[in-house]
């Protein structure tokens, strides 16, 4: 009897501390004392600011806030909530949309995602900061109260005194209140913060947040009952538990709250509530338990810093601090200041500290700052059956707060209650935190102001902050005005495994076509030097039902006739090459005349008239290809069975048009390739009598003359490159994954040839993985082309229109910075968005890009450097702060276990986005995509014994960390130190196969 009694005394004083009673509108609360109260979230800032940036910044809001401050009436408060076991919500909620896309996609990502999911759940904690502004009644004269309005009373409205109520805020304070929080807004995105009001639901909701958890059984389900503006504004559970009168009041028509909605206080105050000794209180099944800051820092150092000595070295734990900024900083500390100035003599160091103090304080009041009145408190909770623990780990954490510039800390609040109800965001106005006279740009200082958030709420690449926030990455979004990627880092520095990261997250970015029921992968065209992307294509490929794994397509280019490319291949039908295929073709051509030196440059026109004049040759009206049997089989059956009759007079033209209005569109392809011209045909187009006239007497600065030498470089080039002078038989159809691997038609080295041999091939691939990636309706309207095939180029452009696409090249260096390739590169960055068109290069150093691809970039992305030269240039194209660069010097490296640094540089419409972050894939991503040889090896070897997906999953539990080549190199060591030789890779496979099945065995 005696314990429910004093629970229900505990509950009721719980009531009474929270001062919320309802909505007044959309957008604002009321309280018990007639004020008003917005809650907003305060997300963070995209800028990762240094000390000389962040001053600048607070001096800004010391110049825009003084005003606001310097008078009665407004206040505003603080909330910084940290909690690692709500971590699964924001992880859960991102994880679940790529679920559901990959549903879409019919991929099985179980195992990954899963992973994933679990990773980061116990890697990240959730993490959310709340702006709130207060408007007091003292605010509106008692002139202006009468002006304003009548009160319900006044009308003959009835009175609701335990119920919620609308319309008895004055309309001078609404306005006023709603004044204030617009300034604030504008302040805070001047200042680079990003804040976003939010609606009064959401506003209950973070309430009910602050004291238990009963409402996040289902979180999308409870919403507070709220009346704004006489009308109720949300359902939910009905709270009201009286529906007829029964007290005197109510039988007497005084009091007509059983009428009403329940005011916010009494629907959060739900739970048992108990106060057990030291402080701490029990809501629920949770327990909590509070403290004040009973002295500032005597050193103004950032929050981070605070965050830092959280962290380090102890276990996380779950807290808020809440700080209140009010006006009038020296109310209630005249008598302290009296004291101090009378009895300095008693002792005389302590107290004329106190008394210089206070003069100082007056001193800069009013003209250099402005002296506000501060008061922070905090809060810990856990589970209902951990006290010990909660005691534990206030110690500790008042030990770190105690660290944080030499700060003091009290337990003795004298309501335990209070100071925890305190802490919480819209209930802050009466902590019992003793108040300290601060100027404001200390009180500024000490605020969370450079915490870091991603411009973008969701994405399928999931980075976190060192810290441990999440920072969801969406390419190709909206916040961007076109897409470039620029990624550098030395081998070994996790450039390989980010690439493949942001890739996988290309691929399941969501189809805007899909509600048109066409499903499918994104265009995502890969390009490498080497194996980097393989495990990725395994991956996606072994993901894909067996009749969607078309889609997936990887191919190691060679030398030879068998897998040919014409680069002068068109769409179907076309007789003449579309503007953006025209460009290609002169930048190839340009590449591969390089050796007439800057001439090749100066030639681009005479370039351009002999490729046009080049389809005008072999047009239907000049000298068109005829139709030859033998060259293409299928054709030849095709046609010998059909009805469509052939002679010597017969062209490859008629019969991509034949085709094409049957609907073959496969032998159509396969005749337009050999309708088109090749790279063999040029020499006789360069003695046509229209170029002779032209160009016969231009010469090149070495004195021979350009027609000549441009027949001689191509009759090398025909000579040099058997792939090119064919007609196309390698190509990807219907891939959407695509994947090219030049190994084995590049050379390594820093030689021209070299350079060129590599920029040829990069080019060359470009062709092949691009294709639809820039058909345009604009480059279609002109087209002199049959109906058939005019509306299959329509439906292949509304098709690929919203389609999300992707262009990667690694190992960007080896093309040299050549001409053709770098000219290529900006077309295709410039043309990107309006073909939604994603371009990304991976290189080593910054240099290897030309200044027009540094400036159209909109992000670079960093995982280490070589030199300080190279730091030194990265600092002269970003405009680095002097943090930024000793990030970048001292933060970026090898990946640990705990993932691979990467210091991030976007532009985004939102601002700016300075950030280093954390690349950390889950033991099975990073085995899809390690990229050492051994690590390759012993995974191939093992996909071959137990498909892919049972592989990495093995690897992974064996070699988290993503990679056993220090156990492969120590085994070598051994075998080679006892004289023996053998098979390492085959072995460990061995041994892991035989791991797998007792694990199996043992299930």
């Amino acid at each position: 009897m005696l314990v429910s009694l004093l629970d229900h005394f505990a509950k009721r004083s719980l009531d009474r501390h929270l001062m919320v009673l309802g909505a007044e509108n959309d957008t604002s609360l009321y309280t018990v004392e007639g004020g008003l109260v917005t809650i907003m979230n305060w997300a963070g800032t995209t800028a990762n600011r240094g000390t000389a940036d962040l001053g600048d910044m607070i001096v800004l809001m010391r110049e825009r806030m003084a005003s606001l401050l310097s008078r009665n009436g407004h206040a505003l408060q603080i909330v910084f909530n940290r909690d690692p076991e709500e971590a699964f919500l924001p992880v859960g909620a991102i994880v679940g949309r790529l679920q559901g896309q990959c549903q879409l996609l019919g991929l099985e990502l179980g195992d990954v995602l899963g992973e994933r999911e679990a990773l980061l759940t116990a890697t990240t904690s959730w993490e959310q900061c709340y702006l709130v502004l207060y408007s007091h009644p003292s605010l509106v004269s008692d002139d202006e109260t009468d002006k304003g309005g009548k009160t319900a009373a006044e009308v003959g409205r009835p009175r609701l005194f335990h119920a919620q109520t609308a319309g008895e805020i004055a309309g001078i304070l609404v306005e006023r209140h709603d004044t204030f929080c617009q300034s604030i807004l504008h302040l805070m995105a001047e200042a680079g913060q990003q804040v976003h009001r939010l609606s009064v639901q959401e506003q209950g909701a973070i309430l009910a947040a602050g004291l238990t958890t009963w409402h996040q059984a289902d979180p999308g389900k409870w919403q507070p009952r709220l009346l704004a503006g006489g009308q109720r504004i949300t359902g939910g559970e009905r709270l009201v538990s009286q529906h007829m009168p029964t007290t005197t009041a109510q039988l007497q028509g005084r009091d007509m709250s059983f009428l009403g909605l329940e005011q916010m206080g009494r629907q959060l105050a739900r739970d048992r509530v108990r106060l057990l000794p030291d402080g701490v209180m029990c809501i629920g099944d949770r327990v909590l338990a509070g403290f004040d800051l009973a002295l500032a820092p005597e050193l103004v150092l950032p929050f981070n810093d605070l965050l830092n000595q959280c962290l380090d070295g102890s276990r996380p734990f779950r807290w808020r601090m809440s700080w209140l900024l009010e006006p009038g900083g020296f109310q209630g500390r005249i008598l302290h200041r009296a004291i101090s100035e009378i009895f300095t003599f008693l002792s005389h160091n302590h107290n004329s500290r106190i008394r210089d103090a206070f003069r100082n304080l007056e001193a800069l009041d009013g003209q250099e700052d402005t002296v506000v009145r501060l008061r922070v408190c905090f809060a810990l909770w856990g589970e209902g059956d951990k006290i010990r623990d909660l005691r534990n780990t206030m110690a500790a954490f008042r030990r770190s707060i105690e660290r944080w510039g030499n700060a003091r800390t009290d337990t003795l609040t004298g309501d335990p209650m209070g100071t925890i109800v305190a802490s919480m965001p819209g209930n802050g106005l009466s902590p019992t935190a003793p108040p300290m006279a601060v100027p404001l740009k200390q009180a500024l200082a000490l605020l969370p102001l450079n915490r870091p958030v991603s411009p973008w709420p969701e994405g399928p690449v999931t980075l976190k902050t060192p810290d441990g926030r999440l920072w969801p990455y969406q390419s190709g979004s909206s916040l961007q005005d076109s897409w470039c990627d620029l990624i550098i880092g030395t081998p070994g520095s996790g450039k390989s495994v980010l690439l493949n990261t942001m890739n996988l997250g290309a691929l399941l970015t969501p189809n805007p076509n899909r509600t048109q029921g066409r499903t499918g992968l994104p265009l995502v065209g890969i390009i490498d030097i080497g194996s980097s992307a393989s495990g990725l294509v395994e991956l996606i490929g072994e993901a894909l039902p067996e009749e969607s794994r078309h889609q997936v397509q990887m191919a190691r280019l060679s030398n030879d006739r068998s897998q040919a490319i014409n680069i002068f291949d068109l769409e179907i039908g076309c007789r003449h090459p579309m503007p953006l295929e025209l460009t290609f073709q002169i930048n190839f051509l340009q590449l591969l005349l390089a050796d007439a030196g800057e001439d090749a440059v100066r030639l681009s026109g005479l370039l351009r008239e002999l490729v046009l004049d080049a389809y005008r040759f072999f047009s239907d009206r000049n000298s068109p290809k005829h139709y030859t049997r033998g060259e293409a089989p299928d054709i030849d059956l095709e046609l010998s069975e059909g009805d469509h009759e052939v002679d010597e007079h017969t062209t490859w033209y008629e019969l991509v048009d034949h085709f094409s209005d049957a609907g073959d569109w496969v032998r159509a392809e396969e005749a337009q390739r050999r309708a088109v011209p090749l790279l063999t045909d040029l020499p006789v187009i360069l003695r046509r009598p229209d170029l002779q006239h032209t160009y016969r007497e231009m010469g090149l600065l070495t004195g021979e003359r350009v027609l000549p030498a441009m027949a001689r470089l191509i009759n090398e080039a025909v000579a040099t490159w058997p792939l090119l002078c064919h007609p196309t038989r390698f190509g990807m159809a219907g891939a959407r994954l695509r994947v090219i691997d030049l190994q084995d038609v590049t050379e390594r080295g820093a030689t021209q040839q070299a350079r060129r041999r590599s920029a040829l091939m990069y080019l060359l691939a470009r062709h092949v993985v691009c294709r639809g990636f820039f058909l345009h309706h604009d480059d279609i309207k002109g087209l002199n082309v049959r109906p058939s095939q005019k509306r299959r180029l329509e439906e292949e452009a509304n098709q690929n229109r919203e389609l999300p696409k992707r262009l990667c090249f690694d190992e960007f260096h080896r093309t040299g910075g050549l001409p053709g390739v770098v000219n290529q590169m900006e077309t295709d960055i410039r043309e990107g968005r309006k073909h939604n068109v994603q371009v990304t290069l991976a290189s080593q150093l910054i240099g290897d890009f030309s200044g027009v691809i540094h400036s159209l970039a909109t992000g670079l992305w960093i995982c280490s450097t070589f030199t300080e030269n190279e730091i030194g240039n990265l600092q002269g194209i970003l405009g680095l702060d002097e943090m930024a660069v000793n990030t970048i010097r001292y933060r970026l490296g090898r990946p640990t276990p705990s993932g691979a640094s990467v210091y991030v540089s976007l532009k985004t419409h939102a601002g700016d986005v300075r950030q280093l972050l954390i690349n950390h894939p889950p033991a099975t991503e990073l085995w899809a995509y390690s990229t050492t040889a051994e690590d390759v090896a012993l995974r191939r070897n093992l996909t071959a014994r137990m498909g892919g997906r049972e592989a990495r999953r093995i690897l992974g539990r064996k070699f988290p960390g993503g990679s056993a080549r220090s156990e492969i190199q120590r085994r070598r060591s051994l075998f080679v130190e006892m004289g023996q030789q053998t098979q390492i890779i085959e072995e460990l496979a061995d041994e892991l196969v035989n791991w797998a099945a007792v694990q199996g065995s043992v299930a």
